[in-house]
């Protein structure tokens, strides 16, 4: 590498000339410094981390840089566990990083992408440009991930969803959010503003969409349920009720929510009318190495599905499909006492009763979840993990402009856990990488029955999570009729 520059790609080892690092969402670097050439008075951290450092750069991981955030408020001293070896001299750094369950090391240097100026870095970096935790961090993620749910029939019920958000606060979790221009309601048609620093849609009263906020806060006074989110560009708030500068602020409220006016990214709004610009709550659930973990693999069965009709059926309603006895269907999904199916000979698609086919083939999987020496409220938490979309590199060609684009999507599969009395306490569809359930420590052993009709052969775990005590995962058989039985 001696006598090259890091602006030369024929100087690296390899590089993907039809991907060659940066899209519409990635601002292209001026070029490539070590951290110490920009400036001589880095530091690795000047505090612990606070959400306050986080200033997302031209890269559009607000995702990260949100839940980030989350992080911080909650954990004072989580980043400084992240970092598990570092020479800043020499310029290497070792982060501890968990991944599908498992926790893995990765090293880089701190050869960073720069501005325009070539003293700034291009992407993340802290509030304070003399602390370089926030740069290393996110070029540790990307390079370990290569590339990179929930509350949504409660956004109708802004006192049971903020309810809702208190609860998850308190148990720990770590909560971001997005907002979209809503279609009806008071906020609906008003137009945007200018866009974000990465393309972002701008919304009315200072919001984009399609970016990550972190929300960090909840606070109820005076009968006012108030949210406290922040914006991972370090400015840019909500101009709406409750912002900085509302005339809804008065002395009292200020004290309750310790709230500061400067243009810092943090801004209040009132969960009436968060749930009337936003589209989503994301919780996510942190562990600590410290935590016991059981963890069951397994494969989806990648044989194409079909049933064949018992009688012949009349569809009800649009939803439903009519078929004569005999007629062949391609099972789509299985919800239970209704499946999601396709006539073969005519094409027509939608909803069938299960009993009405014979299913040929099927893929059903049965799982004992049992538990020991747990506390009576130990937060046990088991969830369903699946492969990487991301990751697969699968492509759709579309119909309109006959271009290939990557197919992010999951197929649809549903899970079923009963308790040991034999009551249904979850059922769930999973339609996206990964779905949870907390589980009362008394009602085990739980029975677990999982079925993805068009699973593919698609890689998937079935894990157990609890800060102490023990946990048994047994796979079981399971014939189709058995599955019905259950959970038709």
């Amino acid at each position: 590498m001696r006598g090259r520059t890091f602006e030369d790609d024929k100087s690296v080892l390899w590089v993907d000339h039809e991907k060659p690092g940066w899209d519409c969402t990635v601002g292209e670097p001026a070029g490539w410094k070590r951290a110490q050439e920009m400036r001589d008075d880095y530091k690795l951290f000047q505090d612990n981390g606070s959400f306050n450092d986080i200033d997302q750069g031209r890269t559009g991981d607000c995702y990260l840089l949100g839940g980030l955030a989350s992080i911080a408020a909650n954990r004072k001293t989580f980043f400084r566990q992240v970092f598990v070896a570092y020479d800043m001299e020499v310029g290497v750094f070792g982060l501890l990083f968990c991944k599908d369950s498992h926790f893995t090391y990765v090293i880089v240097d701190d050869i960073l992408a720069t501005a325009s100026d070539g003293r700034e870095p291009r992407y993340a970096a802290s509030v304070d440009r003399s602390e370089l935790w926030l740069c290393i961090l996110e070029k540790a993620f990307f390079k370990h991930y290569t590339c990179v749910n929930v509350g949504d029939d409660e956004f109708d019920h802004p006192e049971k969803f903020f309810g809702k958000l208190q609860h998850a606060l308190q148990s720990g979790e770590l909560m971001t959010t997005g907002f979209q221009e809503p279609s009806k309601g008071k906020y609906a048609n008003m137009g945007g503003g200018a866009e974000g620093q990465c393309g972002e849609k701008g919304l009315p009263f200072g919001l984009h969409g399609g970016h990550c906020y972190s929300l960090l806060r909840v606070v109820e006074a005076n009968d006012t349920r108030l949210l406290c989110m922040r914006n991972p560009w370090a400015h840019g708030e909500w101009k709406g009720p409750w912002g900085d500068n509302s005339e809804e602020w008065n002395d009292e409220m200020r004290e309750a929510c310790g709230m500061t006016s400067k243009d810092d990214g943090v801004f209040w709004m009132a969960v009436e009318d968060f749930v009337q610009v936003s589209h989503k709550a994301a919780f996510t659930r942190t562990f600590g190495p410290s935590w016991q973990s059981v963890k069951s693999y397994n494969r989806f069965s990648n044989e194409p599905l079909r049933a064949r009709a018992k009688k012949p059926y009349q569809a009800q309603d649009d939803a439903e499909i009519s078929f004569q006895k005999g007629d062949m269907l391609e099972v789509l999904e299985v919800q239970g006492y209704w499946s999601k199916g396709k006539v073969e000979k005519t094409g027509e698609e939608g909803f069938y009763r299960t009993k009405d086919a014979e299913m040929k083939t099927a893929s059903c999987y049965k799982y004992e979840f049992s538990l020991s020496d747990m506390a009576d409220e130990a937060p046990v938490l088991l969830a369903l993990m699946r492969e990487n979309q991301k990751q697969c590199r699968e492509w759709n060609k579309r119909k309109e402009d006959g271009k290939n684009y990557k197919n992010y999507k999951y197929s649809t599969g549903y899970w079923f856990i009963f308790n040991s009395a034999g009551k249904r306490v979850a059922k769930q569809r999973i339609n996206a990488r990964h779905v949870w359930q907390y589980l009362p420590t008394g009602d085990g052993p739980y029975t677990v029955y999982i079925t993805c009709p068009a699973g593919a052969g698609k890689r998937f775990s079935v894990q157990g999570f609890a800060p102490h005590g023990s946990m048994r995962l047994k796979q079981l058989e399971c014939s189709y009729s058995d599955f019905l039985d259950q959970c038709g």
